[in-house]
């Protein structure tokens, strides 16, 4: 069983957590409803990890913490709205350096940059080869944002990190740990010394994250890297404590896993199943899979 050492924080709240870790949550207007942000912080260093999404409900939100929780640098996990969207508002306010891992710097930086009738014909073409009508993809756009709607202005650069590098805060030691799969190259950061991992998106306590194969790379196989991406994580204490980034600050690291991957590999089986049964495009699988409405 997960054990929840904390309480989480209401919506616009942050609260300290010990060992330099203050624990903040923004509200979201999508299913997720929220995102949990992270402050890392030594004596007079500090880390923000992560934004929440581009709106001003969520600017005011900042407004109130910075003030006593400045940062010299921001750590952006991935490239999502949600927790990219506010990153060039925040680094100006904080007056900071933004980290990102380079395949997550640049596909933010190709979707912020891409022509939005471009954009538009690449998904009608790529959701129409998997089986989806016309009419579904009207009603699916107009729902849907655009990530240029949902994110601030490019910032001008960045500081790279890759899997392996160590990142101090103070005398704190927490070393990267990129992961394939929610996305191309989430960052998340272990602490040996206080064994923690904060995990982003790729490790959550209820869901399994959103492995997705996206227009913009429709050669990918994002389920695969992020079952492969297990192994590394084992290799973790069993009892590590884990901050995602959506759910609560929970324990049982390795539980999480076996679950995540059992899952995973009985979803598979039940869509073997049904294309045997009966062939049919990836569109017509997602009621099958998913009962509910999306």
């Amino acid at each position: 069983m997960l054990s929840y050492p904390f309480t989480a924080p209401q919506d616009g709240e942050c609260i300290d957590i010990g060992g330099g870790v203050q624990w903040g949550r923004l509200p979201l207007p999508i299913a997720l409803k929220h995102v949990n942000v992270f402050r890392l912080s030594d004596g007079d260093e500090a880390l923000w990890v992560d934004t929440g999404w581009n709106s001003a409900a969520l600017r005011d939100i900042w407004r109130q913490w910075l003030p006593q929780n400045p940062a010299q640098r921001l750590l952006c996990t991935h490239y999502h709205p949600d927790h990219f969207g506010l990153a060039d508002w925040l680094l100006q306010q904080l007056d900071a350096a933004l980290l990102m891992s380079q395949q997550e710097w640049l596909v933010t930086a190709a979707l912020s940059c891409a022509d939005p009738h471009i954009v538009r014909e690449r998904q009608r073409a790529f959701y129409a080869e998997h089986g989806m009508s016309s009419a579904r993809q009207q009603e699916h756009y107009e729902h849907d944002r655009s990530f240029r709607q949902s994110v601030g202005p490019l910032p001008a650069g960045y500081h790279a990190l890759q899997d392996g590098d160590a990142l101090p805060i103070g005398r704190q030691h927490w070393r990267v740990m990129t992961a394939a799969g929610h996305s191309p190259e989430q960052v998340c950061l272990y602490n040996a010394e206080q064994g923690r991992l904060l995990a982003a998106d790729h490790v959550l306590p209820r869901i399994s994250p959103n492995t997705s194969v996206m227009w913009f790379n429709p050669g990918a196989n994002p389920l695969r890297d992020y079952l492969e991406s297990f192994a590394r994580f084992l290799d973790l204490p069993a009892d590590t404590q884990v901050l995602p980034c959506h759910g609560e600050v929970f324990v049982g690291l390795h539980e999480r896993l076996h679950t995540l991957h059992a899952h995973h590999q009985q979803r598979l089986e039940e869509c073997w199943q049904w294309c045997r049964e009966r062939p049919c495009s990836v569109f017509a699988l997602i009621p099958k899979m998913f009962p509910r409405p999306l």
